[in-house]
């Protein structure tokens, strides 16, 4: 099996190991003309209306049979402390850092039911590295799978279900 990157654009062997929003799903909750004056956009922070922070981080879910990990780039809504020290801490070694707490922000589509607003342990990394998200206990799919594991054929079947035309 191969794939065309997205990021590159050159064809890959194997299965992608990663998914990434460009951006929070609280983004998409915007009217379309009123983001570019409300939103306040980098690659790794993000500010609403100076009222709602946003961070980017990696979710990592272990794939049992390759002994990696499949690592989602979610962002996640926090508050003005724990955006004030992501941004203090970003070029600098944070994982002496106390965990923080926040809820992924991901588009409301349902391919992605039930992952908005999921409550999240935020750990910070070392100097100009995402933080680390691991989901709170819940029953949700996504929390399952980050504590048990998944297979490369599960690894498949979201990749076919989040984007058919690919996989």
């Amino acid at each position: 099996m191969a794939y065309i990157c997205q990021c590159c654009g050159e064809t890959h062997e194997g299965l992608p190991l990663d998914i990434a929003f460009e951006k929070p799903g609280a983004y998409f909750s915007t009217p379309a003309r009123q983001r570019k004056s409300k939103w306040k956009l980098s690659p790794d922070a993000c500010v609403l209306g100076g009222k709602r922070f946003f961070i980017r981080g990696c979710l990592f879910v272990p794939v049992r049979d390759v002994r990696e990990f499949f690592v989602w780039g979610f962002w996640a809504e926090v508050s003005a402390h724990v955006f004030e020290r992501h941004q203090a801490l970003f070029d600098k070694d944070g994982t002496q850092e106390t965990p923080y707490s926040g809820a992924l922000s991901v588009e409301r589509k349902e391919c992605y039911r039930g992952m908005d607003t999921l409550p999240i342990t935020i750990r910070f990394s070392g100097a100009n590295e995402r933080p680390r998200f691991s989901l709170q206990p819940s029953n949700h799919w996504l929390c399952r799978d980050q504590h048990n594991g998944i297979t490369l054929h599960r690894v498949h079947e979201m990749l076919h279900a989040l984007f058919p035309e690919h996989f």
